[in-house]
């Protein structure tokens, strides 16, 4: 396992919908989220941020991870 680089990430991330780029920010990964009352707040803070940019940036907590198996069995 291996975690992909901020470019490879950054190129992913802009694949995803605006409000999924938006919930990212606003669900830091890994993290528990209170309540969703509380989710959407920050989901509309980070909407009304990034309003008026054509691209919603990266996410400094936000990347993947590429798995190489090394063996998969049917």
């Amino acid at each position: 396992m291996e975690r992909v680089s901020e470019k490879e990430s950054t190129e992913y991330f802009h694949t995803r919908t605006r409000g999924s780029q938006i919930g990212a920010w606003a669900s830091p990964q890994s993290q528990v989220i209170a309540t969703a009352g509380n989710w959407m707040l920050e989901f509309r803070e980070f909407e009304e941020r990034f309003d008026g940019q054509d691209e919603v940036p990266l996410p400094p907590f936000w990347g993947g991870y590429r798995l190489q198996p090394e063996v998969i069995e049917f």
